[in-house]
């Protein structure tokens, strides 16, 4: 996958705006789907492995997941969009995987999201002039956020404050933690300031 625009003075010759070729696809490099937005063409090779998985690049990809989620939310249980880099490690550009299909109600929230990827600080230096699909850590997160919806609904009662102090009465409650156990508190309240608790039943555990 080229880059849609080369650094620095190139950048205006190839590509009016970064946000306008998104919505109109004037950006070379990238094709455009029926519904504008750009689809990957010529892919810039994957990272070695050892970089993919290290630490930064982690980071950076959680990062870039996160921020389209803050567009896109939970309504894509996949979302296969590439992010390449140019020589510097910097976006440049973002794009759907060929073939990809985004239902009419997310094409554009997705679009605003790979747009915010635009201002994604620099990669690790060794994913310069590569190419880095989010798609498999979306699909995580996605997977994440449904195993957590589906705890929380679980339990009786969501913990929606968390006070500094509790009373010492209180009938028994049976806490439900987010990683799906449950763990018998006196009360509500000292369920709820445990921070690993997203909700309780209103009984001990067992009943």
């Amino acid at each position: 996958m080229r880059a849609l625009a080369s650094p620095r003075g190139g950048r205006a010759r190839r590509c009016t705006a970064w946000l306008g070729a998104l919505a109109a696809g004037a950006c070379t490099g990238a094709g455009v789907d029926p519904h504008g937005l750009p689809v990957c063409e010529e892919a810039k090779p994957a990272p070695e492995t050892d970089c993919e998985l290290g630490a930064e690049a982690e980071e950076w990809k959680r990062d870039a997941v996160l921020a389209l989620w803050g567009y896109v939310g939970s309504e894509l249980r996949r979302l296969p969009v590439s992010v390449a880099f140019d020589s510097a490690a910097r976006v440049d550009p973002v794009c759907l995987a060929p073939g990809a299909s985004v239902p009419r109600p997310a094409r554009e929230s997705v679009g605003r999201g790979m747009r915010s990827l635009a201002s994604m600080r620099r990669a690790p230096a060794c994913l310069a002039d590569r190419s880095l699909s989010l798609a498999d850590a979306w699909a995580a997160e996605a997977k994440r956020w449904r195993g957590k919806q589906s705890r929380e609904r679980g339990a009786e009662n969501r913990c929606t404050s968390r006070e500094p102090r509790c009373p010492s009465v209180g009938l028994p409650v049976c806490g439900l933690r987010d990683d799906g156990r449950r763990v018998e508190f006196p009360n509500r309240c000292e369920a709820c300031q445990d921070s690993s608790i997203v909700g309780y039943d209103e009984r001990p555990c067992g009943f």
